[in-house]
């Protein structure tokens, strides 16, 4: 089974995202901890994946909340 997205082009977006906001800010930490996670997804091995999965969706939906205006 392979990604239908590039982490690259996803985390440098985050990496945008945390700049526009402040590293420090809520919405900067959310993006930080979803670059790290999309870094160490490949590595994981398969049975790790679902629970990484999960965390990743946590932190999207999480970052979601905090970039409504």
């Amino acid at each position: 089974m392979t990604n239908d997205f590039d982490r690259k082009a996803i985390a440098k977006s985050l990496r945008a995202m945390r700049a526009k906001h402040g590293a420090d800010s809520d919405i900067g930490h959310r993006c930080s901890n979803l670059i790290e996670q999309l870094k160490h997804y490949p590595t994981l091995p398969a049975e790790n994946r679902l629970i990484m999965r999960k965390s990743i969706a946590k932190s999207v939906e999480e970052l979601a909340k905090l970039s409504q205006p």
